[in-house]
């Protein structure tokens, strides 16, 4: 489900944001 690339961005930073924690 890829309507956008900056969602894609958007989630994959906060996975990243979320994994340093």
């Amino acid at each position: 489900m890829t309507l956008n690339p900056t969602t894609q961005q958007k989630e994959d930073f906060r996975r990243r944001q979320f994994n340093t924690f």
